[in-house]
């Protein structure tokens, strides 16, 4: 599996891949690609991550820049997306953990939009091994 920027030829596959992830849950609305596609198309997005195996995207990742009460700086992770015959495989945790990782190389901080708290000692396991932080 590689985690790597999104390309052009990526849009179509994440659109499809947030719709499907995110129908999965009763709080969606069927819209969320089309959010991410705003914020592509507003150059908001800051990161914008793919897990690509076998040549197929079965992951992924966006930030965009945020603000934490009055403090600039941060960085508001979502989506962050799995195919879902693909859950419970490591995707998303190496999705997490290489966001993170680019995060800190640029001193932003992170907010986490519907994070697991217990993702959170997984997340870091997973950049101490890929990252050596």
């Amino acid at each position: 599996m590689l985690i790597r920027n999104e390309t052009a030829g990526d849009i179509p596959a994440i659109g499809r891949l947030v719709t499907e992830a995110l129908l999965m849950l009763a709080q969606s609305t069927g819209t969320e690609a089309g959010i991410v596609a705003r914020l592509r198309a507003e150059g908001a997005l800051a990161l914008s991550l793919v897990a690509e195996d076998a040549g197929e995207v079965v992951g992924y990742l966006a930030t965009s820049a945020a603000r934490v009460g009055t403090q600039e700086g941060w960085s508001l992770i979502g989506p962050l997306v799995v195919l879902p015959s693909r859950h419970r495989q490591g995707i998303g945790t190496a999705l997490m953990a290489e966001a993170l990782c680019r995060l800190r190389r640029t001193s932003r901080g992170a907010a986490l939009e519907h994070f697991p708290r217990k993702w959170i000692p997984v997340v870091r396991k997973k950049m101490r091994q890929t990252r050596n932080l």
